[in-house]
């Protein structure tokens, strides 16, 4: 089994969106077994796909996974407000 899921984050600001993109990139080095991180900065754009190969339990990984870099990225929308 494959799943191909694709996370748009769309910002205001260019400026934004790399300060989200260059915060998340330690987190998007190293995955699991079967799983395959991808993240693409476009002007004021960061695309984060997530692909995995592996049995039926790989829906809860995506979840998880899907779940963490959402929480990290509102962790940084909320620092970056408050840097404003």
């Amino acid at each position: 089994m494959k799943i191909h899921s694709e996370l748009v984050l769309t910002y205001g600001e260019e400026r934004e969106a790399k300060t989200v993109y260059y915060a998340l990139k330690p987190d998007n080095v190293f995955a699991k077994e079967g799983m395959a991180i991808k993240d693409v900065l476009e002007n004021s754009k960061i695309k984060i796909i997530v692909e995995l190969r592996g049995n039926h339990r790989i829906i809860g990984t995506l979840y998880s996974t899907l779940n963490e870099i959402l929480a990290h990225v509102k962790s940084i929308e909320v620092l970056l407000k408050k840097l404003k």
